[in-house]
């Protein structure tokens, strides 16, 4: 659920009906139909105390109305020490590591008031913590978004829903005979409208 990239971090959910670049694939698959070039992306963000995050992702038009994406994060939550009964450290391991592997496919389709992207994406993601609990679930990704041109403005709605899959179940040390969890199933209905200014800035608003 983590989001990445600058523009669609302060756009927030909204970024279902308003995005139209590499970002896309996180919020919207539908929208990478939206691209009109090549365009790859790479951010790293230090967080609390040891915990990294990283995102490198690449998308690229197959035709005026087609696009593929590829994106792959990770987290590292830093080293952790390891105590036995009397306060002793026995070891040192790395707390987590989370890996997201995401291709996603889009699709735009003409209509008689404006266009209709759809699009998928399938994600793998794998897990380990204190080097012992390992996981791994599979997911997809399912959006669509309308949009409609009208002298230079244009209207968009998105809907997307994302995380469809299987659990996360870990296996080994004190994670054996865990119980599984869901992934966090996440749905976004989002409205848009970029108005043209000046004829060469835009202005969006989104909901």
């Amino acid at each position: 659920k983590q989001p990445f990239g600058a523009r669609p971090f302060a756009l927030g959910q909204a970024y279902a009906a308003l995005s139209d670049d590499i970002f896309a694939l996180s919020y919207n698959p539908a929208s990478l139909s939206r691209l009109r070039q090549s365009q790859a992306a790479t951010q790293f963000t230090q967080s609390i105390a040891d915990a990294r995050m990283g995102y490198l992702g690449i998308a690229s038009p197959l035709s005026p109305n087609q696009a593929l994406g590829l994106s792959v994060k990770y987290l590292d939550l830093g080293k952790a020490d390891i105590f036995d009964g009397n306060g002793n450290s026995v070891r040192t391991v790395t707390a987590q590591q989370d890996y997201e592997a995401q291709l996603g496919y889009a699709h735009a389709f003409f209509t008689t008031r404006g266009m209709l992207h759809l699009g998928t994406a399938g994600k793998v993601l794998q897990s380990a913590i204190a080097d012992e609990a390992r996981g791994a679930a599979y997911a997809a990704d399912f959006g669509a978004l309308y949009e409609i041109a009208r002298r230079g403005d244009s209207f968009s709605m998105g809907l997307a829903v994302s995380n469809l899959g299987t659990r996360m179940k870990y296996t080994g040390g004190l994670a054996s005979g865990s119980e599984a969890d869901p992934l966090p199933l996440t749905t976004r209905l989002a409205l848009g409208y970029v108005r043209n200014v000046f004829a060469s800035d835009r202005v969006a608003m989104g909901a």
